[in-house]
């Protein structure tokens, strides 16, 4: 049987060589044993021969373990092949594996002819024999079995001899990416990304990618690796929907179907998270909603919420494997009225969230409008008034929303529905010389709308001493009785009012005012 005779290159330096011999002043050692790095599916056995050695052979014997036979091939000296120009090196391919079974096992003897024959110890080759990749983790588990020196007395069922080597590195890719210790033939490593990668494993004198010494080399194991991978994964907004519930808005590009969304919420930005009841399996789109219905005391404080995409596989979630979004926080608005009167009507208006966005607006829908209105912009959180005296009369349902503004788009606060009352608020008492003009005639006060109306003034007797008629405006009684002071006391009036007004479409009232002298 003959084997494949070619040269190759392996890159170590010159001059770091290790020797195993049968005895000390053994001609020939094995210097290292590996798989080719450059001739695809053949062994690289670099060999050393003493300088003065000029007749005779170099027999180089394979374990054939299928057929339990060693086999031969012979070489003489001047045939032998210069390992990178070095007179006392000498380099051997073996290229016909096909029907051998790996890890491969070799010794070479130095034959003089005269019948002397000095034999290397038997060297196995590293057999890097599996990747197992844990889709959950990310990481890939490489088993190999060792590479293994033996005397001719031990092998196959001995002792192997002690290794030259310290460590085994693990190399992905063409790319250093960790070692562990002589003895140990596993190594778990997690996996930059997916695809195609190559594994090998690199028996060396020193753990030091970039000086490693006398080394060896595994086959290399290819195998595709896929998992899925989020692209983007953004909390887009955090809607207060209303007093009790948040919706959040999730962006997610890349392979999302192949992920568990759950959500989490703390009161500190980035501490202290607790999960939300309820999560996301398999979303149809990349941008997707989910109410958390469970967010208690909203008033109290901003709630800072994240999501957490798991990967999955194969419907089983992956607990570790697992990508977070940045935090945003709700927005609470508080609005209720400061100043409230028949021409004036200030609100106090409060809201406090995070400085995570750019600014802030507050949007109105006052009634008998068709949606919301920009009422004031560039706030900051805080308190502040809004004077709404400009727009009076208001009657009805006033609705008010804080947005935040981010690049993704707004962040809505919770609304607030302010509910105005027409009232009509009637004095009891005037006084015509009193200092404060609104208090110097009698007449009805209408908060929230503007009716018209008549009114009736009757004296204690029932004799009517005031009335007025559609052509008033703002009717008001001055406390005389054609153009005469009218005598201190009580007085009976009789108002009717009519509007267009929901809620206040008309009425009347009827009391007792005491004129004061």
């Amino acid at each position: 049987m003959c084997f494949l005779i070619m040269c190759g290159l392996l890159c170590m330096p010159a001059g770091l060589v290790f020797a195993v011999k049968t005895g000390s002043d053994n001609p020939i050692e094995i210097i290292q044993l590996g798989i080719s790095e450059e001739v695809a599916g053949s062994v690289e056995i670099i060999y050393r021969l003493d300088t003065d050695i000029e007749e005779g052979s170099v027999q180089i014997e394979r374990y054939n373990q299928s057929q339990g036979i060693w086999d031969r091939v012979e070489i003489s000296i001047g045939d032998l092949i210069p390992w990178e120009d070095d007179e006392q090196y000498f380099i051997f391919v073996d290229g016909d594996l096909s029907n051998i079974t790996p890890p491969y096992i070799y010794y070479l003897a130095y034959d003089d002819g005269d019948g002397a024959r000095h034999f290397t110890n038997i060297h196995s080759t590293i057999l890097l024999k599996e990747a197992v990749f844990d889709f959950c983790r990310g990481e890939v588990t490489l088993t190999w079995s060792e590479y293994r020196i033996w005397t001719h007395g031990h092998w196959p069922d001995g002792p192997p001899e002690s290794l030259p080597f310290g460590h085994y590195q693990v190399i992905i890719d063409g790319e250093y990416k960790g070692s562990v210790p002589v003895g140990q033939a596993s190594h778990v490593i997690e996996l930059e990304h997916p695809g195609p990668h190559a594994f090998r494993i690199k028996a060396v004198e020193n753990d030091d990618p970039e000086s490693p010494g006398r080394y060896s080399w595994s086959g290399t194991l290819e195998k595709e690796i896929s998992w899925a991978e989020l692209d983007t994964l953004h909390l887009e907004s955090v809607d207060v929907t209303d007093q009790t519930s948040v919706m959040l808005k999730v962006k997610a590009e890349g392979d999302f179907q192949d992920y568990v969304y759950r959500f989490e919420r703390s009161r500190e930005p980035d501490d202290h998270f607790m999960a939300v009841l309820g999560e996301v399996h398999n979303p149809d789109h990349s941008f997707f909603d989910f109410i958390d219905e469970e967010a208690d005391g909203l008033n109290e404080g901003i709630w800072y919420y994240r999501v957490k995409a798991h990967l999955t596989d194969n419907g089983v979630v992956c607990e570790d494997a697992s990508v977070y979004s940045e935090a945003v926080s709700t927005i609470w608005l508080t609005v209720r009225p400061d100043v409230q009167t028949e021409s004036e009507l200030v609100l106090e208006v409060r809201f406090d969230q995070d400085p995570l966005v750019d600014g802030y607006t507050l949007e109105q829908w006052l009634p008998g409008g068709e949606d919301y209105d920009i009422a004031r912009v560039n706030l900051s959180p805080g308190m502040f008034y809004h004077d709404l005296s400009g727009e009076l009369p208001l009657s009805g349902d006033l609705y008010f929303r804080i947005l935040g503004d981010t690049d993704p788009g707004p962040i809505s606060s919770n609304v607030v529905v302010l509910h105005i009352e027409p009232q009509v608020n009637i004095p009891n008492a005037f006084r015509p010389r009193s200092e404060h003009p609104e208090n110097r005639v009698f007449q009805p006060r209408f908060v929230g709308f503007d009716p018209d109306y008549t009114m009736v003034i009757y004296d204690r007797n029932g004799l009517r001493v005031f009335a007025s008629d559609s052509s008033m405006h703002d009717a008001a009684w001055d406390g005389t009785i054609d153009g005469q002071p009218a005598p201190a006391g009580s007085y009976i009036y009789h108002i009717h009012y009519t509007s267009d007004i929901p809620g206040a479409e008309g009425g009347e009232k009827r009391g007792v005012v005491y004129l004061v002298r």
